[in-house]
């Protein structure tokens, strides 16, 4: 193979290049759209220089606010110009002062003398990559400039602050903003955000809880179950914590050694620092954990006050709540429109306001007055093919109306299955009701369902189901081996009896199940003890057990041959503290319908490659012996969990090893070193990126359609990479999803890849209709989190080639 045949995405961790820069696709019908994003000028000579440097403080100023003020008196007028740019400890200037100084100040709050040292550090061109850093601060400081506060990394404005009515809720409107080098320009990417804020402290709702118990004891253990892991934010410096323990043997007086060792109450730490009086001295103290480096394990505590923070984000009850959730979506569910407008009256604020225009004229940068304009191309619709047709889907890509007519692809006769329920008359009238409605499903669909072996529950707790179905198990030979599927149906959304009852299916045996909420069957009391959706709601869990044993819903046309798909994705498992759990889902046939699941636990980026690794291996182990003893000659990896930051460590700790692991299977089965070409994706979902489609109106905006495809302007010149809408939205703004072929040897066009990667979020089988990301990470993502939050351990094996996990 010729390094012509190669696409190699070399990035360098310093100046951000590639080797390869990709020709754009061609395939589908052009759209105008519009992107989030505003071009920039730099209107500098190119060679000017900007200078940056290093500041520290002694004693140390933890207060951002106060650093900055610090830098403003008087003392240091002839030192730097009045429009300095600062992050907190990085100072950037226009000009050069090239000797290290230390000035004498004050403390703004206490008076205190502070010694400041600014020591020369780095100086880089206006075009380099550092000076993007320092564009984003300038267009921070603009936001402050025009009254935006700042919370965590985003930009809110609270003047405009909206109260939820009833509900003791504050919504913040803001902006994420983001200076970067796209394709041919510097662009800001705007995108809108929202924070949602209890109106109350933290400590208020300590006091409301205390109201509500009868003692101490059930006081501090209710505090400790409902809050800890829930975020606060301290508005003192704008930060967000996540609560790790509430200390009540301690309280705002005791004290703590600091770092210089000095012994310090928070009482007086708080007004030292912050300027802010604590009035309450008999409040506990909130701990939070957090890593002392970004790559360390290692961690420090950090001590919250509760009268100085605020509960922030939507809670598991709110979530529970429609009334809320509908009270929240009128503020921040936003259409295209809304957007677009909201965006340009951000560029219109900042260069109304005198203070911005000088900042950037002082720094010579310029914005444009309009959102940039782009040709977006929507991919031609897929043709879902069913065990009686192939029809093509329609403009919102959904398809469950066909799936009981049309039958399934390939579908497994149920001749050893069982059914576990509670031995209540109405339960067990209803479970009867859904076996009735299988049999009678099935028949139409030409599919073989034996009546099921029925045990009753006595009772509802976890002991109860697990006597039941070892009852079960002991009549189905070892392991519950002769049982196809059990279903399981619950009184409640008891996570406990969920989690315990499979395991011991799924990790003790190796029984697929399939569980069902009996007030899902039942429906709402008005519906006379049916949900009124009763057949579709059997039509999905029939469909779901069809996947759990073996069958296949549907395809999609592929024109791949010996070719292998692999989804990889990650979740932090709620019980092994520091450990990630790193699942992998590949196919197995030529027609990407049959699977392969596995999952490992790791603590870092070197376990995590090594997995990797494994991974690759047992998926082609699989393959090989489902394909008569043959390798596939191209493998398609998407990796999913990816930050943008990490991209050079999993070139170097996963790329690399997977292309060696693949040289190696190949030599020790007799093929050439080089016979499995690889293509290596990483699939981001969160990402700012949004894209309006234009319309008639020149003030109205569209979501895209489905299969929409960008892949230039707003790309990136370093990478070869291409934004995917695979989904129809008809409410609010729908997100993009962004693929970074990392490595590619597999000869295809941007066009293919592309398309390889719409036809693959069509093939997710729990849902009739397209997913965000390919089927294979969606996969992947289901399985680890399955794993991460029941099983907390790997399946037994003989489960690995169905889709137990959905």
């Amino acid at each position: 193979m010729s390094s012509s045949d190669i696409y190699y995405n070399k990035c360098d961790v310093n100046n951000n290049t590639c080797e390869t820069i990709s020709p754009k696709g061609i395939l589908g019908r052009e759209v105008n759209c519009l992107a989030n994003f505003v071009p920039l000028q730099n209107t500098g000579n190119a060679s000017e220089l900007i200078y940056q440097y290093h500041i520290s403080y002694h004693p140390e100023v933890d207060s951002k606010k106060f650093r900055m003020a610090i830098l403003r008196q008087e003392v240091f007028h002839d030192i730097i110009e009045e429009d300095f740019i600062f992050d907190g400890m990085i100072l950037y200037l226009p000009k050069c002062n090239p000797r290290e100084v230390v000035v004498d100040a004050h403390h703004p709050e206490s008076k205190q003398r502070i010694s400041v040292r600014i020591k020369p550090n780095v100086m880089f061109e206006r075009n380099a990559p550092q000076a993007i850093t320092c564009y984003n601060i300038i267009l921070r400081r603009c936001l402050e400039l025009v009254g935006f506060k700042q919370l965590c990394r985003h930009f809110y404005n609270p003047a405009q602050a909206t109260k939820v009515t009833n509900y003791d809720l504050e919504v913040w409107s803001g902006y994420e903003t983001a200076i970067k080098q796209y394709e041919n320009d510097l662009m800001l990417c705007i995108e809108n955000r929202f924070k949602v804020l209890r109106t109350k402290t933290f400590l208020d709702i300590l006091n409301e809880e205390k109201l509500t118990c009868n003692n101490k004891q059930q006081y501090q253990m209710k505090c400790e179950e409902k809050f800890e892991g829930q975020t606060l934010v301290t508005y003192y410096n704008n930060r967000m914590k996540r609560i790790s323990t509430i200390e009540w043997d301690l309280n705002p007086t005791t004290r703590f050694v600091m770092a210089d060792g000095q012994s310090l109450s928070l009482v007086d730490y708080y007004e030292q620092q912050y300027g802010r009086k604590i009035t309450d001295m008999s409040q506990p103290i909130i701990t939070c954990e957090t890593k002392m480096q970004p790559n360390c394990n290692e961690k420090q505590k950090i001590f919250l006050v509760p009268e100085l923070c605020q509960p922030t984000g939507i809670t598991d009850e709110m979530l529970k709540d429609r009334r809320i959730m509908r009270a929240l979506a009128v503020h921040m569910r936003l259409d295209p429109s809304a957007r677009v407008k909201l965006a340009l009256q951000l560029v219109r604020t900042i260069k109304k306001n005198e203070k911005c225009c000088n900042l950037l004229s002082k720094w010579k940068i310029q914005l444009s007055d309009h959102l940039v304009k782009l040709s977006a191309r929507v991919l031609p619709p897929e043709y879902i093919v069913t065990a009686s047709r192939s029809g093509m889907t329609d403009e919102s890509v959904e398809w469950s109306r066909r799936m009981k007519r049309e039958g399934l692809l390939r579908s497994v006769d149920l001749r050893n299955w069982a059914v576990v329920c509670p031995e209540t008359s109405d339960k067990v009238e209803l479970v009867n009701r859904f076996i009735d409605h299988v049999q009678r499903m099935a028949r139409e669909m030409g599919i073989a369902v034996r009546y099921p072996l029925c045990i009753p529950v006595k009772g509802v707790t976890p002991n109860s189901y697990l006597s039941a179905i070892e009852e079960i198990i002991e009549m189905c030979g070892p392991d519950g081996r002769d049982m196809q599927v059990m279903v399981i149906f619950l009184t409640n959304e008891a996570k406990t009896t969920y989690d315990t009852v499979k395991k011991y299916l799924s990790v003790q045996n190796a029984v697929p199940s399939q569980f069902v909420l009996l007030n899902t069957l039942s429906g709402k009391p008005n519906e006379g003890g049916e949900n009124k959706n009763f057949s579709s709601i059997v039509l999905k869990i029939f469909q779901q057990i069809m996947c759990k044993v073996g069958g296949a819903l549907w395809k999609v046309r592929i024109p791949l041959k010996d070719s292998i798909l692999i989804g990889y994705d990650l979740y932090h498992d709620s019980s092994l503290r520091g450990k990630t759990i790193g699942a992998c889902v590949s196919t197995t046939d030529n027609e990407f319908t049959q699977f392969y699941s596995q999952t490992a636990p790791h603590e870092n980026f070197a376990q995590l490659g090594h997995n990797l690794i494994v991974f690759v291996r047992r998926s082609l182990q699989a393959y090989y012996q489902n394909n008569d003893g043959c390798l596939p000659s191209r493998l398609f990896l998407y990796r999913d969990g990816v930050g943008d930051g990490q991209v050079p460590l999993v070139k170097r700790e996963e790329v690399d090893a997977v292309v060696e692991e693949l040289r190696k299977i190949c030599s020790s089965v007799g093929y050439p070193e080089d016979h499995i070409r690889l293509a290596f994706y990483i699939v981001t979902k969160k990402v700012n990126m949004r894209f309006y489609k234009v319309g008639n109106d020149v003030y109205k905006f569209y979501n895209p359609e489905p299969g929409t495809v960008v892949d230039a302007l707003v790309t990136r010149p370093d990478r070869r990479d291409f934004f995917l809408v695979p989904q129809f939205v008809n409410q609010g703004t729908v997100t993009p999803v962004y693929y970074n072929i990392l490595y590619d040897t597999t000869g295809l066009s941007i066009d293919k890849h592309e398309l390889l990667s719409y036809k693959l979020c069509h093939m997710y089988y729990n849902w009739q209709g397209t997913v965000r990301v390919p089927a294979l990470c969606q996969y992947a993502h289901k399985l680890a989190f399955f794993v991460a939050q029941s099983l907390h351990r790997q399946a037994h094996p003989d489960l690995n080639k169905y889709l137990y996990f959905l």
